[in-house]
């Protein structure tokens, strides 16, 4: 016996707003508890389940009667790679009340010789400590399903189950293989993901262990260089803290200023280490204090070894109505390392600007 159409149409309507509301204070307390925890997503998406849907649900599991409905909010967590998926697992389970019961990974049904939907599925409640809340007294003891899985896995979903094209079972055999080998492909190129984000962490371990000369031999990368940067500035004997530096220009390989090292024809770190060398005699405290970006104390000792060189760089890069511009602070510096002369006679052959009011 399975509930009414018109007993789960009146029940669906009475608390549908409640479950709205579920939807969001859970997403919300997801995206802060993850935004705190420092976990890269692509997305947290939620829904309440519309009515056509519950219903057929409730005809396909037989329910008969409106508590066994556990799922009618619903929220999505979309990760990136598969070690996240147990990150992100540890947190629900210490944020939520989880109906280990209800609760399944979708990967485990699939067996070792399969490939297919694979997703973590939760059904939790609120739990105890927030049923005591004010702001959560109309959701006590509501339940709720969070589903998590990689973009991967996101997208295969897409495809074979949550838009409805589920024909493997109505396709002829040659492109039921086609639709599996697809699947399988997915998995692993998942799986590549994950090793591959392993690989990155360890590099990064790796070279944050090491020290200046154990490192000068890797290629420039932004790994490699703002690991060497940080050792510099560690290193610097003016006891400076290398977080109070921005590296964000670095994290992009297709900063301008990669471009400036493979136009100075530099490969490897030890490259850049040879001029840091030249011009260590020029790198004072000012030199650092004078940068806000990683990359601007660096940029300082490559003005110093060859400051025509580089101007002319970024001159040849920009647009012919654009004026290029130098900080102050930076013109100050150069004057006093270079000669005020020799400097100026620079900026007025290329046209630069010196921004007085910019610090």
């Amino acid at each position: 016996m399975t509930i009414k159409d018109s007993d789960l149409e009146n029940w669906y309507d009475n608390n549908k707003l409640k479950y709205d509301q579920l939807c969001l204070s859970v997403k919300n307390i997801l995206e802060n508890v993850l935004s705190q925890e420092k976990i890269a997503l692509v997305g947290i998406h939620h829904r309440t389940k519309q009515f056509n849907s519950l219903k057929n649900k409730c005809l396909k599991k037989k329910y008969d009667n409106t508590e066994m409905i556990m799922d009618i909010s619903g929220i999505r967590i979309i990760a990136l790679v598969e070690d996240d998926l147990k990150v992100i697992s540890k947190i629900i389970e210490n944020t939520f009340n989880i109906h280990k019961e209800d609760s399944i990974d979708k990967t485990n049904e699939l067996g070792v010789d399969k490939f297919g939907y694979r997703s973590i599925h939760y059904i939790c409640d609120l739990g105890s400590k927030r049923n005591d809340l004010e702001e959560y007294k109309d959701l006590r003891n509501l339940c709720f399903e969070i589903q998590i899985r990689t973009a991967l896995s996101h997208a295969w979903a897409e495809i074979e189950h949550d838009r409805g094209y589920k024909l493997k079972g109505q396709l002829p055999n040659e492109l039921k293989r086609r639709f599996n080998l697809l699947s399988g492909l997915l998995e692993s190129a998942d799986l590549e993901f994950n090793r591959l984000t392993r690989e990155i962490k360890s590099y990064n371990a790796t070279l944050k262990s090491s020290n200046e000369e154990q490192i000068l031999d890797e290629e420039i990368n932004k790994v490699s260089i703002i690991n060497y940067l940080n050792k510099k500035i560690l290193n610097s004997g003016f006891d400076l803290n290398p977080n109070d530096y921005s590296i964000e220009p670095l994290q992009d390989e297709n900063n301008l200023f990669y471009k400036l090292l493979s136009f100075l024809n530099f490969h490897t770190i030890n490259d850049i280490e040879n001029i840091w060398k030249k011009n260590l005699s020029k790198i004072t405290l000012e030199t650092y204090k004078t940068s806000r970006f990683l990359h601007h104390i660096l940029n300082r000792v490559l003005q110093y070894e060859n400051f025509e060189k580089e101007i002319s760089f970024y001159q040849a890069d920009q647009d012919k109505d654009e004026i290029l511009m130098v900080r102050k602070l930076e013109y100050e510096d150069l004057c006093k390392k270079l000669g005020k002369d020799f400097v100026e006679e620079i900026l007025k052959k290329y046209n630069v600007m010196i921004l007085k009011d910019y610090e």
